[in-house]
């Protein structure tokens, strides 16, 4: 019994033992680090627990990433701490940094999905950012095809200018090693961006943009009608959406809508739209000018969105049995 006794002695001498020290170590790794002051801390969307309390220790704000995420979980955090821009001080408690990753947010994500108009891009920023998106429409008229398509980290006291700005200041930082190689194609920047535009809307698949393109330039430096369904998707919601934020901007056409009076309608005019049919990715734009050189002159979609190429009008016939059954 003695034996027995003095076994529990021990055992629950070393128990609380344990308890003071992992106390002692908790009320340590939860205290201000106090090495550094203020400092801007961008949390990237998607970024974990573990990532976020890792990012902390790099950043000299707190002592220990596992104290960081005992507390979050202590606190019922998990899950709540946001992406952003956040100014925190190394000064404070875990506690307080945490709370200030949970709510304390400066900047808003604003994500400008690749191949939108300018009037969908308009509704994200009244939607996501409370601004005017009637304003953007307007600052922005002229500039389809410039919005680059992206995630940013706006700032609280942007405008709809400063927005506007911003989205094509990053147009320009995307393309610069582009343009020259462009320029040797004998392409203008606008010729460029419209083509870029159709091939974001035709091609579905990475792999199908750059023979759309080596398909789009052929007919258009031969002088063929480029037939772009797109352009007529287009020209359709331009005629039916306008003053209209919130509307279908890429409404299915049937045959009647290839006669459709607008510039924009491939169907009807040769040549190039008179302007991009929306805001192209630098995976398009780098498409038209990578495109391969190649004898086809056709292209059709199947229902999964996978395009089938044709040199010849019959082998594009073929196609079209074959994948629009």
């Amino acid at each position: 019994m003695k034996d027995i006794w003095f076994w529990l002695r021990g055992v629950l001498a070393a128990l609380i033992l344990a308890i003071l020290l992992g106390g002692s170590w908790l009320y340590w790794s939860w205290q201000p680090r106090g090495e550094v002051g203020q400092k801007v801390v961008i949390i990237a969307p998607g970024m974990s627990l573990a990532d976020i309390s890792q990012l902390l220790v790099q950043e000299k704000l707190i002592r220990s990433s596992w104290g960081f995420r005992l507390w979050a979980y202590y606190a019922h955090l998990q899950g709540k701490l946001q992406a952003g821009k956040f100014v925190l001080d190394g000064h404070w408690s875990v506690a307080k940094i945490g709370r200030a990753l949970a709510q304390g947010r400066l900047d808003r994500w604003l994500r400008v999905p690749e191949g939108w108009r300018r009037e969908q891009i308009a509704a994200l920023v009244h939607r996501q950012l409370h601004l005017d998106g009637y304003r953007f429409l307007s600052l922005s008229r002229g500039r389809e095809g410039y919005l680059f398509p992206d995630t940013y980290l706006i700032p609280p006291y942007y405008n709809e200018d400063q927005i506007l700005t911003l989205l094509e200041k990053t147009f320009r930082q995307k393309t610069a090693s582009w343009q020259e190689k462009r320029s040797r194609q004998g392409l203008s920047e606008k010729e460029w961006l419209v083509l870029a535009s159709l091939v974001e809307r035709e091609a579905k698949f990475a792999a199908d943009r750059p023979r759309v393109a080596a398909v789009l330039l052929n007919r258009w430096r031969a002088g063929w009608p480029l037939q772009v369904d797109a352009t007529v998707q287009y020209a359709k919601a331009s005629r039916d959406c306008q003053r209209r934020l919130k509307c279908n901007w890429w409404p299915k056409v049937g045959h009647q809508d290839l006669k459709i009076a607008s510039p924009y309608n491939t169907y009807l005019r040769p040549g190039l739209p008179p302007g991009p049919i929306c805001n192209p990715s630098l995976a398009a734009l780098v498409a038209v000018t990578t495109a391969p050189k190649t004898n086809d002159w056709y292209y059709v979609s199947d229902q999964q969105g996978h395009l089938h190429f044709a040199a010849t009008l019959a082998e594009h016939q073929a196609n079209i049995r074959r994948y629009l059954k």
